[in-house]
């Protein structure tokens, strides 16, 4: 089946094999995948492959659009994959570009591979979308010269990752993650990451040590106002009983590059 395996068990053109995959667990397979497809198939019937918006997702970032992504039907495993397959691509598009001194270089030729295929693992088929799209006239690595842009001029992009524990808690962490990669060198890139959560001890301690900006608001758990303190950029022991009992809106700022924390209001958006 190679790469085209999605369409092929989509398709019905896969047969059950004892001795590879059972009946049960091919129907199971198809069942979710069909979940995922939704009402409206991507499939093209000729050649099996199918359609991704990863393409339009990761140019809409670099071309400084904000994108709002509803996760609340997806299980904790689909928005793992959903967030570490943009951001890996966004991750490794972004390291290839800071690589290559040209397009030729970038993008490679039909007898020699490019920075961007020497970072950036995929399907030959949907990696083939990605470069025509980059190539194009309106593609944000172009400059008005037609020129391969450098990295400081593209516009900086922040992943903000929302109910962070379900995908950056530390069992997910355990072999490697591209948000730890972003945590550590992302601002060599002009990549940052924002981590929003109730739970400071679920969140991976690689992450947690890397932030460098904390807002911290009213934790009613004793074990999550000492994870708080004990990761904060500046010295918050001070306020560790303001966390168990400010108000909506109350919170308290820190920063490695501000010398004390800051208690701030944040104010009330309708």
């Amino acid at each position: 089946m190679g790469e085209d395996w999605i369409g092929a068990i989509l398709n019905g053109d896969v047969e059950p094999d004892e001795n590879l995959i059972h009946r049960a667990s091919l129907s199971g397979i198809n069942r979710r995948i069909g979940f995922l497809a939704g009402q409206r198939s991507n499939l093209v019937p000729n050649n099996q492959s199918y359609e991704s918006i990863l393409p339009d997702i990761v140019l809409a970032l670099e071309q400084g659009r904000i994108l709002d992504v509803d996760t609340s039907l997806m299980t904790e495993i689909e928005q793992f994959l959903l967030t570490t397959i943009v951001a890996r691509t966004l991750f490794s598009l972004r390291k290839a570009l800071k690589s290559s001194r040209d397009w030729q270089a970038f993008l490679g030729t039909d007898d020699q591979f490019g920075e961007i295929d020497r970072h950036l693992p995929m399907q030959n088929s949907l990696k083939k979308v990605l470069k025509a799209r980059l190539a194009s006239n309106d593609s944000p690595y172009k400059n008005k010269d037609g020129e391969l842009r450098n990295i400081d001029e593209l516009p900086a992009v922040n992943l903000i990752i929302e109910e962070a524990p379900s995908i950056l808690n530390p069992a997910r962490m355990k072999f490697g993650s591209v948000f730890r990669d972003i945590s550590r060198q992302g601002r060599k890139f002009g990549l940052g990451l924002t981590v929003v959560s109730q739970q400071v001890t679920e969140i991976d301690n690689g992450i947690l040590s890397q932030i460098n900006t904390e807002i911290t608001m009213a934790l009613g758990n004793e074990d999550e106002r000492r994870s708080a303190v004990h990761t904060a950029s500046n010295d918050i022991f001070p306020f560790k009983h303001e966390l168990q009992v400010m108000g909506t809106g109350q919170a308290i700022l820190s920063a490695s590059y501000k010398g004390v924390p800051l208690p701030i209001q944040i104010p009330e958006f309708k």
